[in-house]
C-alpha cells in the first residue's frame, strides 16, 4: 500500500470550509497556531481524516492532515498509538510548515467522535521523522451543526 503525502493546492482542500471548529498545532518551540479552515471527512478505506488550513486571507500556509482509524466508536474516548493503530489508512499524518512537510514517525491520538460520526474533538502529538515534537487538539463538526 503506498502512503499519501497531502499537498496544498487540491480539489480535496478546496472544500477545507466544508467543516467548523478548528485544528491547534504546537511545532517545536514556536507560538502555536490555530487553523480555521477545516474538514472532517471519512477515507474509503475506513475511518477518517481531519484537515486543517490557515484561512486564505490569512499569511501562513500551515497545513495539517491527521486520521483516525476504521474502529472508532461513537461516544467514548478512544486512544491510540501512531503508526501502530493505523496499519489500515493510506493518508500520513502530516503538518506543512515554511515550505517543507513534516511527516509523522510516531504518535499518540485522543479522540472523542459524536453526533453519528459527524464531530470530533480530543488531542494529538506526534514525533516527525526528523525529532520534532507537534502537538494540539481540534474541535471539528459540520457547518449544519451548531
Amino acid at each position: 500500500m503506498t502512503k499519501t503525502t497531502p499537498t496544498t493546492k487540491t480539489a480535496e482542500n478546496d472544500k477545507l470550509a466544508e467543516s467548523r471548529g478548528h485544528i491547534k498545532v504546537e511545532f517545536g518551540q514556536d507560538s502555536p497556531v490555530t487553523l480555521n479552515s477545516v474538514h472532517l471527512g471519512p477515507l474509503p478505506e475506513g475511518g477518517g481524516i481531519m484537515r486543517g488550513s490557515a484561512l486564505e486571507n490569512v499569511e501562513s500556509k500551515d497545513f495539517i492532515q491527521l486520521t483516525y482509524p476504521l474502529n472508532t466508536m461513537i461516544g467514548s474516548p478512544q486512544n491510540y498509538t501512531y503508526p501502530n493503530d493505523f496499519e489500515h489508512m493510506v493518508a500520513e499524518w502530516t503538518y506543512y510548515k515554511d515550505e517543507k512537510y513534516h511527516t509523522a514517525k510516531s504518535g499518540n491520538l485522543k479522540i472523542t467522535i459524536e453526533t453519528l460520526g459527524e464531530t470530533a474533538k480530543g488531542e494529538y502529538s506526534f514525533k516527525t521523522e526528523n525529532d520534532i515534537q507537534i502537538s494540539g487538539d481540534f474541535y471539528l463538526r459540520p457547518r449544519t451543526l451548531s
